[in-house]
């Protein structure tokens, strides 16, 4: 008699245990999921980190580059500038050469 009124809770308790289980086996498999999902993440983050570096690279290459640039413009805008200056200075010089020659025809006339 004891074993038909066992019997009942038994089976409710085993039907308990069943339910739990296939509960946990979803939440597993729900997890399982994520992780892969988040695996994936982390690999595509570590892609991204190596081109990062390559593109640290280039940058230093370019700046590199630039800075040669600027020293060559700055040194032809000076070489620019000094031959405007000369040129700019020419009809002063043949200016206060002819007056020193008129002055010197001047004194030898007068």
């Amino acid at each position: 008699m004891n074993e038909s009124v066992a019997s009942p809770d038994i089976h409710i308790m085993l039907g308990e245990m069943r339910g739990q289980l296939r509960e946990l086996v979803h939440a597993t498999n729900n997890n399982s999921g994520k992780t892969d999902a988040l695996t994936r993440e982390v690999i595509e983050i570590k892609g991204v980190a190596a081109a990062i570096a390559a593109l640290n690279v280039r940058v230093t290459a370019v700046e590199s580059d630039v800075s040669i640039l600027k020293t060559e413009r700055n040194r032809r805008e000076g070489a620019l500038s000094l031959g405007e200056w000369l040129i700019k200075m020419v009809p002063w010089l043949i200016g206060g050469a002819g007056f020193a020659v008129a002055v010197r025809l001047l004194e030898i006339a007068g």
